[in-house]
């Protein structure tokens, strides 16, 4: 299995806990995380406004 390589990262930008996120290259693909409340999601342009 392919290690996680954090590429990035953004503060106060998660959709559910306004928490940190990190840019994270998995072997699915890229995604974000919230290294707060743990949610991930795989578009940041997703996210509700």
């Amino acid at each position: 299995m392919k290690k996680l390589k954090i590429i990035g990262g953004r503060e106060n930008e998660c959709p559910i806990c306004n928490g940190n996120v990190f840019k994270i290259e998995t072997s699915i693909g890229i995604v974000w995380q919230c290294k707060d409340c743990g949610c991930m999601y795989q578009d940041f342009k997703c996210k509700k406004n």
